[in-house]
């Protein structure tokens, strides 16, 4: 057994940093994509975490955000407009996110760019 002077006790690794919870509110410039077509809009996020809302608005669709799920690098926003339930399920990176979106049958692609907020 070898003895270190001044050391006592077990060695134990730092605790790693802890991560910011990332913030989803603010307004999002939208480009939504699926096969045949592309289409500008916006997303804005509004309140707190267990009270999010907002709209989505692109072309014709028109969302009412009704649930909103963030964390680290991730982004899902759940929502009603006039065909049924819409969700986009985005991951983060910085003020840029991309994903997917689903609405009744279709699906396609969503990037957003944060413009106000965060």
């Amino acid at each position: 057994m070898v003895a270190v002077a001044g050391c006592s006790g077990s060695l134990r690794a730092p605790s790693p940093p802890a991560v910011a919870q990332f913030d989803p509110v603010g307004v999002y410039e939208l480009v939504l994509s699926w096969e045949g077509g592309v289409q500008d809009g916006r997303m804005d996020i509004r309140g707190a975490p267990g009270s999010y809302g907002g709209v989505i608005k692109a072309g014709s669709l028109d969302v009412s955000i009704q649930e909103v799920e963030a964390s680290q690098g991730q982004l899902t926003v759940r929502g009603q407009g006039a065909a049924g339930a819409v969700v986009f399920r985005l991951a983060v990176d910085g003020a840029f996110l991309s994903g997917e979106w689903v609405a009744g049958g279709m699906r396609g692609g969503v990037t957003a760019t944060r413009t106000e907020g965060g």
